[in-house]
């Protein structure tokens, strides 16, 4: 089945947890599971996203019952300001709140983070550099904002009712650039960095499939071929999988 399909949407840093999650997942004694339950979604424009999606793309992506989302790389180098990112975030938001409104399927918008290979040098001299990219400074200050914006949505809904969480790594990405950066600024220590960091998101991103699934369980509900088991009940992929969202309608 693919009914429990866990989906990691949006730009590179997205992919690249995905990536990790899948050299990982083996490793912690789950060998066997098929790996269509699996899926990496690309997703870096949140004016004209279906751009990306193929007729099968779609169909996964309406399919998703976990996402773990990042968005913002191309739109960092670009040199987009935060107030216009908020608003690129909150679109997004906007989106999967729609496309996916069952609370009992959640997501989790994971934090932006600095470059791997921008030298903790040059963060003093950012602005007279010109330098747009993802520098601490900087993606400090997105970071403060998508708290700030899901901290108003949160406001705005009773717990209960909230399917779109914040999954803030700035814990485990920033903390790991600035250890690094003491180091000798070589290739290999910047993949070593990369690498400590993807490993670590994933690590989380697995933590939280493990607790959604024991939660499904505890209800009992599992996803079969031919659709949903809930409480002794199937209900059929034809209920389950019905007209895809038509994205900014």
């Amino acid at each position: 089945t693919n009914y429990e399909l866990v989906c990691w949407l949006g730009d590179d840093d997205a992919q690249r947890y995905f990536r990790a999650f899948m050299d990982l997942y083996p490793l912690m004694g789950s060998r066997g599971q098929r790996p269509f339950k699996f899926k990496y979604i690309r997703l870096t424009d949140t004016s004209d996203p279906l751009i990306f999606f193929s007729k099968e793309t779609h169909l996964f992506f309406n399919k998703c019952k976990i996402f773990f989302v990042s968005y913002g790389i191309d739109r960092f180098n670009e040199g987009i300001s935060p107030e216009s990112y908020s608003e690129e975030v909150g679109t997004l938001l906007d989106h999967m709140e729609k496309s996916h409104p069952d609370n009992n399927y959640p997501a989790w918008f994971l934090s932006p983070r600095s470059s791997t290979s921008i030298p903790d040098k040059t963060t003093s001299c950012v602005e007279d550099l010109g330098f747009q990219g993802r520098t601490p400074d900087r993606i400090h200050k997105f970071n403060e904002d998508i708290r700030r914006i899901f901290y108003d949505r949160q406001l705005d809904s009773p717990r209960s009712e909230r399917r779109i969480h914040l999954m803030d790594n700035a814990d485990i990405t920033e903390s790991f650039w600035h250890m690094m950066s003491e180091k000798e600024d070589t290739s290999s220590n910047m993949h070593m960095m990369e690498t400590q960091i993807t490993a670590a998101v994933a690590m989380r991103c697995m933590e939280k499939i493990a607790q959604q699934v024991k939660a499904w369980r505890s209800i009992n509900q599992i996803g079969t071929v031919n659709g949903l088991m809930k409480n002794g009940i199937l209900i059929p992929n034809s209920e389950l999988y019905k007209q895809p969202y038509a994205w900014g309608k």
